[in-house]
């Protein structure tokens, strides 16, 4: 019922859920999202976001697969998620669990432009290998 909440953008309910002690960092058994993860991919979904990180959920929490809200809000090319995780202290170089960053996902779907701005404005660290030996400009360069 919880990730319902979220992905309907119910700021009343999942607040009511947090304060009530709920645990936002776990998986979704059928997606394998977390709450924070599938906000991200959301449009208008600063105030989920926002009400997740006040209730607990960790910025770095990683889904089944490996990786962070910042990985999602750069998949989706969702700007106004990715300004909010880090305007909220996520890490530009949070490592999915290949050791890929965001900055090198945002060069995997096109390099979307503003996002990677966000990105390098916050410090974002340049040169991360994949396991073919490819780097962000490799994937810019396809």
């Amino acid at each position: 019922k919880f990730m319902e909440y979220v992905q309907m953008l119910n700021s009343e309910k999942v607040c009511r859920l947090l304060e009530k002690g709920l645990d936002p960092n776990f998986h979704d058994p059928d997606t394998g999202e977390c709450p924070l993860t599938a906000a991200a991919q959301l449009e208008l979904s600063s105030d989920i976001i926002k009400a997740l990180r006040n209730g607990g959920a960790h910025l770095d929490f990683r889904t089944r697969e490996g990786m962070t809200a910042l990985h999602k809000a750069v998949r989706c090319r969702n700007h106004a998620a990715l300004l909010t995780l880090l305007d909220l202290g996520a890490s530009p170089d949070y490592k999915d669990s290949r050791g890929l960053t965001p900055l090198y996902h945002s060069a995997m779907v096109g390099g979307d432009p503003y996002c990677c701005e966000l990105l390098l404005h916050d410090y974002a660290r340049l040169g991360c290998v994949d396991e073919n030996g490819w780097q962000e400009i490799h994937q810019v360069g396809r």
